[in-house]
């Protein structure tokens, strides 16, 4: 039986004068992946933000709970539910801030509270890593490097944002194999993605968005999917 670690109590979030989520509550078990879907402006990056914290630092505010593993992380500094639920935007290189692969990766791990080992770099694809600068990466390589920082140090919960925005076929096919094998850690996964048949073979949790509230929330359901179209009409 998978153990539920993740429970999501939000029932306001946003930002003051401005645009607001409300009453989103959901739970996450080890293993599992909830999509989080709608169209473009209905919150879905706001909840992201604010599951762990981070947008309070951008100028947000969050009114509930997020418990993981049974302590309400949101009464903790940012760091700390950063470092246990980093939050991986959707601009990848915005995640970055080493200046070679290496220093980015090691700086990582070192805050995490992991020794580094550049050479496990070369497991995912780069070739010199304490030469390479991050700078002018493509999109694949900023998410394999992101992708090593975040299986290195097993976080219990990884948040990310439309992760297939910029990555062509042969990048997907390497992405999809990150997200299998941080599953099989017992990783566990809250995705944002407008395109939901990136996710079907997940048969994932499902919430759809739309204005900042919850119009559908269950079990992956086909009949009940906006299709494609309908998302970017939206």
């Amino acid at each position: 039986m998978l153990r539920e670690k993740l429970k999501v109590r939000i029932s306001r979030a946003g930002y003051k004068q401005g645009f607001t989520i409300e009453n989103i509550y959901f739970n996450l078990n080890d293993q599992n992946i909830v999509l989080i879907t709608g169209p473009s402006a209905s919150g879905k990056s706001t909840l992201l933000k604010s599951i762990n914290g981070l947008i309070k630092i951008i100028g947000g505010f969050i009114e509930g709970e997020v418990f993981l593993n049974d302590e309400n992380i949101l009464g903790k500094p940012v760091n700390y539910t950063a470092m246990m639920i980093p939050y991986m935007p959707q601009d990848p290189w915005h995640g970055v801030i080493g200046y070679t692969v290496s220093s980015e990766y090691c700086h990582a791990l070192s805050i995490n509270g992991y020794l580094c080992n550049p050479s496990r770099l070369l497991e995912y694809g780069f070739t010199n890593p304490s030469q390479q600068v991050t700078y002018g990466l493509s999109a694949g390589l900023y998410q394999r490097l992101l992708w090593a920082e975040i299986l290195d140090s097993n976080p219990p919960v990884v948040l990310m944002d439309e992760p297939y925005t910029y990555l062509d076929q042969e990048s997907r096919i390497s992405f999809k194999k990150f997200i299998d094998k941080y599953l099989d850690s017992n990783g566990s996964i809250i995705v944002v993605d407008h395109i939901v048949e990136n996710w079907v073979e997940y048969e994932p949790y499902t919430i759809i968005l739309n204005n900042g509230r919850v119009i559908y929330q269950g079990g992956y359901n086909p009949v009940v999917q906006p299709s494609r179209s309908e998302m970017e009409r939206g």
